[in-house]
């Protein structure tokens, strides 16, 4: 919300109320507005509830001075889940979601050259035809509603990568190192761990909770399949099972307020 931001904190508060602005996007890294615009507007409010760590840490340094709470992960709340996949003989596959076209996820076409025995399953619009009719292991699966999706896929692991690069996760949307996309989130409610860039703001709470793997690097996939046991898959799977519980239920986005207003209770006691 930018359009009467300055007016509604302005007012809020003048009135003793406090804000807490949930943060989705940031428009600053776009040429909607400026950095120095985009600071002036957060630091009217009170509490940010902001995506991760990096995100925190970047706001910090552009002179972002309100208190700041992770909510770590977006909530996802519809759709219903179906079986976690289950890979055969420990030869996983890739699933991805979005605009596969070339100009904007190249990547996907380098995986499926270096990595040919790995199935890629492309949900999305504008798959490079030029590449999918010679690789046999790329296989476009059309525009499926993302409900469809959650209750059945095809696919071991959801990967959340940018750009035309298998060694930079972000390509050029350096944004992507702050922000927490949807597509994790849409993957774990799909029961499937998760592949992302360890550079990554995401890529913390993926470890941490062991959903998922990080690399520095697309050409290390192959070395580290090889290494995942089907007792490690299914562990994933468990861990990601709890985790896509949560964000069907709201819990990070009222984790995260719970923690802002007992920091607003303790430090604003009523007069």
């Amino acid at each position: 919300m930018k359009l009467y931001f300055k007016l509604l904190c302005d007012t809020a508060r003048k009135r003793g109320a406090k804000v807490i602005n949930i943060v989705h996007d940031l428009d600053s890294f776009s040429p909607k507005i400026t950095v120095e615009q985009e600071i002036d507007l957060l630091n009217r409010c009170d509490i940010l509830l902001t995506h991760n760590h990096m995100m925190r840490k970047w706001l910090q340094d552009q002179g972002c001075k309100v208190k700041m709470i992770d909510y770590e992960i977006m909530d996802y709340l519809h759709g219903t889940s179906g079986a976690p996949h289950q890979p055969s003989s420990r030869k996983y596959s890739i699933f991805f979601v979005g605009n596969a076209s070339c100009t904007l996820n190249n990547y996907l076409y380098q995986l499926a050259e270096v990595m040919p025995d790995t199935d890629i399953y492309l949900y999305g619009t504008n798959p490079a035809t030029q590449f999918t009719e010679r690789l046999p292991n790329l296989h476009p699966m059309g525009f499926v509603k993302d409900t469809a999706i959650i209750a059945r896929h095809q696919g071991d692991f959801g990967i959340s990568w940018y750009g035309s690069s298998l060694d930079d996760g972000v390509g050029k949307g350096i944004y992507m190192n702050y922000n927490n996309p949807h597509k994790v989130s849409l993957y774990l409610r799909c029961n499937a761990p998760v592949i992302v860039w360890n550079k990554a703001g995401r890529a913390e709470f993926i470890e941490k909770e062991g959903i998922g793997i990080s690399v520095d690097s697309l050409r290390e996939l192959n070395a580290r399949f090889a290494r995942i046991s089907t007792e490690d898959y299914e562990k994933m799977t468990e861990n990601v099972m709890r985790v896509n519980q949560r964000l069907a239920a709201g819990y990070y986005l009222e984790n995260a307020l719970a923690q802002a207003l007992a920091y607003l209770e303790k430090n604003n006691p009523p007069e």
